[in-house]
């Protein structure tokens, strides 16, 4: 059913949007700056902290906190977190309250904030800021906004015959023009995961792809490629975005789950999530989509070795990745965020460990680049 309703909340201040400046604490290594011209940062939701932390690029310090929790709401779930240049807003979907909220990405200001469906959980943002797409994995819905306005476009449903077999969306991401979405749908009684493809201007499924279970997308920047990395069977699948037919047979990859590319579109992230950081980060060659390099994800810190390793951000050089490690223990005051040095794919090295708030989840890049 179509949600009609648009909740228009007053501006409110920075001061009580922005509830701490701190400084990163790294548990090993030196400050790695790859290029200290790149004024980007890093974005990171924190699910059980109800925050936003800013990362600066160049130095790998927190520069902000900010404070996700709207007037007249329930505490925030923050999930993912999504950046558009043209329009210089961020944007993040809480689980809680059912909604998308929107920011200003220079004063992290608190803008507006509208209703959803239940279960919001991956959100994606087209570059040219156009469409917002959310899915809402207890309503096997997906709402679609304007990002602009945060008005509604459309919400339907996920085909009924997956619906029928206990499927639910999870997933989802947007080609860089604009033109298709992909939606995973996961949970089926079937065992199997699925790739769905929408055309976004009439919001129409115009292909749909057998994969394996919990699949996860990464389209490629500029390639017509995806990447879907599927956790039950260890698999990366590799599909044409035009109509999901297999390009190559499927990379085996221990728990894949997180997904991100190279600005180059020479390299293929994902994570070995359920690993406890053994492999924990690997790397695929996009021209023989094989796995080329490997690394543990805070080389058995203690600090990381309990807190999966999640999802994925890169910077726009393609010299540093970030991942969010989620979870947390009782007793815990904040978690992390781990960082690597990609210059050689084929060699990621573990740089530092950066302290966020709990259960970081969602990451992303916020520069000239969207993710």
């Amino acid at each position: 059913m179509k949600i009609e309703t648009v909740i228009q909340l007053p501006r409110l201040a920075r001061q009580s949007a922005v509830i701490g400046s701190l400084c990163a604490s790294l548990a090993s290594g030196p400050v790695f700056a790859a290029d200290p011209t790149d004024t980007g940062k890093i974005l990171v939701t924190n699910r059980t902290s109800g925050t936003l932390t800013v990362i600066d690029v160049a130095t790998d310090m927190v520069t902000d906190t900010v404070s996700l929790a709207v007037p007249g709401f329930r505490p925030p779930d923050p999930m993912y977190v999504s950046y558009v240049p043209k329009l210089n807003r961020i944007y993040v979907n809480d689980r809680t309250n059912s909604a998308v909220t929107m920011l200003d990405a220079k004063t992290f200001e608190l803008l507006d904030s509208v209703p959803v469906g239940k279960g919001a959980f991956h959100m994606w943002v087209d570059p040219n800021g156009k469409q917002l797409w959310a899915v809402n994995d207890i309503d096997k819905t997906i709402s679609v906004l304007k990002p602009k306005t945060l008005a509604t476009l459309d919400t339907f449903n996920i085909p009924q015959t997956l619906i029928d077999l206990g499927g639910k969306p999870h997933d989802i991401a947007i080609d860089n023009k604009g033109k298709f979405a992909l939606v995973t749908v996961l949970g089926t009684s079937d065992g199997k995961g699925y790739v769905l493809r929408y055309d976004t201007k009439k919001r129409k499924l115009t292909h749909q792809a057998e994969v394996g279970g919990d699949p996860h997308v990464g389209i490629g920047w500029k390639k017509s490629v995806v990447y879907v990395a599927c956790q039950t069977n260890s698999k990366v699948y590799v599909l044409n975005t035009k109509d999901l037919k297999p390009l190559h047979d499927p990379i085996d990859v221990p728990n894949a789950h997180g997904t991100g590319w190279t600005h180059s579109d020479k390299t293929f992230f994902t994570t070995n999530i359920t690993g406890k950081g053994v492999d924990g980060l690997q790397a695929i060659g996009v021209t023989g989509n094989t796995v080329i390099g490997k690394t543990d994800t805070g080389e058995g810190s203690e600090e990381t070795d309990e807190d999966v390793p999640h999802n994925i951000a890169i910077t726009k050089n393609d010299s540093k990745l970030y991942i969010s490690h989620s979870g947390h223990d009782p007793g815990e005051i904040s978690g992390v965020v781990t960082v690597y040095d990609i210059r050689d794919p084929a060699s990621p090295k573990y740089l530092h460990t950066i302290h966020v708030g709990l259960n970081p989840f969602g990451i992303a890049y916020m520069g000239n680049k969207t993710r």
